[in-house]
């Protein structure tokens, strides 16, 4: 009877544990799809801006890039670790959207925006000091298709 009721609580703690380790690999599992989605919903999204910021007028590369941006805030917000290669791709697209918007702005007279757009570039790039210098390093990026 003794051995009958070791056995069986062991069986028990192992279903137990088998179950929460499962568990542990399942939601790992979801994490890992939920980021694979939210990866390309942000290439997607970069994909769209950088052809309109190409292609179209300057309110609607303004308008896509606007999106692309916002897109990019909230992935930003999914991501502790700052040194994750997610959140560090994520930090180098924000300041290329930003560089681009500045420029667009700047070509559409909103000073005041590009301004703001120019700080927000530049903050991330110590070697962008003035309007020239960020013109000259997003067409360098811009004749390669980095988006």
């Amino acid at each position: 009877m003794k051995t009958f009721l070791v056995c069986f609580i062991s069986l028990l703690v192992g279903l137990v544990i088998g179950y929460f380790v499962e568990m542990i690999h399942a939601g790992y599992q979801l994490a890992s799809t939920l980021s694979l989605l939210k990866e390309c919903e942000l290439a997607e999204s970069g994909d769209h801006a950088f052809k309109a910021y190409q292609h179209e007028s300057k309110p609607v590369a303004i308008y896509a890039l606007s999106q692309d941006l916002a897109t990019l805030q909230d992935a930003q917000q999914l991501v502790d670790d700052p040194t994750s290669s997610f959140r560090l791709e994520v930090a180098r697209r924000m300041m290329f959207v930003h560089a681009r918007l500045a420029k667009l702005d700047y070509g559409t007279n909103q000073v005041s925006d590009a301004l703001q757009c120019a700080q927000a570039a530049g903050s991330r790039f110590s070697s962008i000091t003035n309007e020239t210098t960020l013109s000259d390093l997003v067409a360098k990026f811009d004749q390669k298709g980095v988006y």
